[in-house]
């Protein structure tokens, strides 16, 4: 008798069990509806063969036999549900938080001179300071710490406005103003200018918050109307998305240059993916400063919003998509991974590491290293842009691999703070579900546009920098490109290199 309600208490659990897994699948949103119903009846099948075997069996000497088996092969079942169900869970979460991140961050300080007696922000307002900001930038931001401090204070702050990081800087220099307000991302943007690199060294921070702000990107009527007539529920057929690369150490959502500007043109249908770097010293017109010019990597400063403005107008494309990628953090993911078979073009040697042409297996130290190398390249930022890329493959195989069941829910942790995207849970759920049910490789073909280089004058810093002027017929040919990927033609990479414009 003990035996016979042990089987039906097992059973029971067995069955909430497959129900409640099937429950975190269908919300993953990423599995196919026929894939849900042939695991519930994968699932299903031993317990009720199981329990028709009881009934059976009812008056059968070997029974009990029959019982204790049946027992165990619900506990195993059980057992296999608890775990498949975590490992669902952990996937739901990640997708989740990933998708969820539609903010970004940043430390805004006020600065004073090293020497200023001035150990406090009261201690400025007592003296009655004249304080800097930038004219164009975050002014909701800058505003709002501007009306916390003074909503602390009977003293109301002195602003003085100015159009570039220079000049704001530069004034406080020749005294005409006694302190700054600035986010640390301009500060960053600074250090990289020549004569500034230690300028930090020469101010002190007396007053610091960290804010976050929305990332405002408008999805434009003409891609809702092609969503609509898609045969896909959430995305079109084809669609761009904006990937930037950050080689910072901080959150993901933090805003910073981004190194690394690629555009993924997706086709849905013929599995088509064309990514077309742009590198990060590209001159190109930045609509917040009424068209004057400034380098790519400088948009990253005032936001990817930004960013996909500038890359957008440069492509004149719609990019309604971002993928936030912190580089720094695929070393945690690839050590995880057991590391990834990344293709070198060429043979070179970086953060103490020698890379040699062809395959090359990295750990994640390596691959952050062969990701980072520039200046052994001629074409610098090109290359850069080619080996980030080339980390990008490595890790979509990795996490393809069996090499990832090893070690799944650390991994997918990980994946948590390594992007950030605007995509929807919906809408990624689309993606996988389409590739699971078609079971279609993609094609990935990449190209990087070029230029030469110059000294111009940054719109944001307001002095001469180095620059990348466009080849004009090279953004024409990625522009091209985009246009045949969209309209289904499926590319091959040599033949994308053999007709680029060559300089």
């Amino acid at each position: 008798m003990l035996k016979k309600r042990l089987f039906y208490v097992f059973f029971a659990l067995n069955i909430i069990a497959t129900f409640v897994l099937l429950g975190f699948v269908v919300l993953t949103k990423i599995v196919p509806t026929l894939y849900v119903t042939l695991l519930l009846i994968l699932f299903m099948i031993v317990p009720v063969l199981l329990l028709i075997l009881q009934k059976v069996l009812k008056h059968h000497k070997q029974r009990s036999k029959v019982r204790v088996i049946g027992i165990i092969l619900l506990i195993i079942g059980i057992i296999i549900d608890m775990v498949l169900i975590y490992y669902v869970y952990i996937t739901n979460r990640t997708i989740g938080e990933v998708t969820s991140a539609n903010t970004q961050s940043e430390v805004i300080q006020v600065y004073v001179a090293k020497d200023d007696p001035a150990e406090s922000i009261n201690d400025c307002l007592s003296r009655e300071y004249k304080f800097g900001i930038l004219k164009v930038g975050d002014r909701e931001v800058v505003n709002e710490l501007i009306n916390k401090i003074e909503s602390n204070s009977t003293v109301k702050m002195d602003i003085v406005e100015y159009p570039s990081i220079i000049d704001l800087v530069s004034a406080m220099k020749s005294l005409k103003i006694d302190s700054f307000i600035l986010s640390d991302a301009y500060m960053e943007a600074l250090s990289s200018m020549e004569g500034y690199a230690k300028y930090n060294e020469s101010v002190k921070a007396i007053y610091s918050t960290s804010v976050e702000s929305e990332i405002k990107v408008v999805k434009k009527n003409e891609t809702k109307k092609e969503i609509e007539e898609s045969d896909y529920d959430y995305l079109p057929e084809y669609f761009s998305v904006y990937i930037s690369g950050i080689d910072s150490y901080g959150p993901v959502t933090t805003k910073s240059r981004s190194d690394v500007n690629i555009i993924a043109t997706i086709n849905l249908k013929s599995h088509n993916i064309l990514l077309v770097s742009t590198p990060r010293d590209y001159y190109v017109p930045f609509e917040i400063f009424d068209g004057a010019k400034d380098k790519l990597t400088h948009a990253g400063v005032y936001g990817i919003d930004t960013s996909m403005d500038v890359l957008g107008d440069l492509y004149d494309i719609e990019l309604n998509y971002y993928m936030r990628v912190n580089f720094t953090g695929f070393t945690s993911i690839i050590d995880k991974l057991g590391g990834v078979d990344v293709v070198s073009d060429a043979r070179f040697s970086a953060g103490g590491y020698t890379f040699v042409e062809g395959s090359n297996h990295l750990n994640g130290a390596q691959a952050l290293a062969f990701s980072r190398e520039r200046y052994s390249f001629a074409d610098g930022d090109r290359a850069r842009g080619r080996h980030q890329m080339a980390v990008i493959k490595a890790v979509i195989q990795g996490l393809a691999s069996t090499n990832l069941l090893s070690n799944y829910s650390s991994v997918m942790s990980e994946l948590s703070g390594t992007f950030q995207t605007n995509m929807t849970q919906d809408e990624i759920g689309e993606i996988v579900k389409d590739q699971i049910s078609t079971q279609k490789g993609w094609n990935v073909v990449t190209y990087s546009v070029d230029g030469s280089g110059t000294t111009a004058m940054s719109a944001a810093m307001g002095v001469n920098a180095y620059m990348m002027v466009p080849y004009d017929d090279t953004v024409e040919y990625a522009k091209e490109l985009m246009t045949r990927v969209k309209d289904g033609y499926v590319l091959d990479q040599s033949s994308v290199e053999d007709n680029a414009p060559k300089h």
